[in-house]
């Protein structure tokens, strides 16, 4: 009975015991960021937003590629007029900035600076034509 009770007592041990192995399973490393959809697009590149800057701009047009970031100038690039933001290697845009004095016009809509324009991913493949005077 003896013996029963020593080995009961070990096996507990090793129960209550952190160790290595333990501690690794208990405590995974985190995984990396998904990188889909929300990170580049892929693997659907229509849903991808793309700004372009008509040539008949007269200024460059600071975009965006994270639009929760759009304050963070790590995620603005220049597009000057007649490019789109392909061209610079974005692969996603999601806005723009209208500086104050500044004029953008997308389609129907004008918007008069300072302000950031968020645009959308829909429709599939629309790439957004903004005339930016300043």
């Amino acid at each position: 009975m003896r013996k029963i009770a020593v080995g009961l007592a070990a096996s507990a041990v090793l129960f209550v015991v952190p160790t290595a192995a333990n501690a690794a399973t208990a405590n995974p490393a985190p995984s990396p960021p998904d990188v889909g959809i929300m990170g580049e697009c892929s693997p659907y590149p229509l849903l991808c937003g793309v700004i372009r800057n008509l040539s008949s701009s007269n200024h460059g047009l600071r975009i965006t590629k994270a639009w929760g970031d759009r304050h963070d100038s790590g995620s603005w690039t220049t597009l000057a007029p007649g490019k789109n933001s392909r061209d610079s290697h974005v692969k996603d845009a999601d806005g723009y900035w209208v500086a104050r004095g500044c004029t953008a016009k997308q389609g129907i809509f004008e918007y008069k600076g300072p302000r950031w324009v968020k645009v959308s991913n829909l429709p599939l493949g629309t790439e957004w034509k903004v005339k930016y005077r300043c």
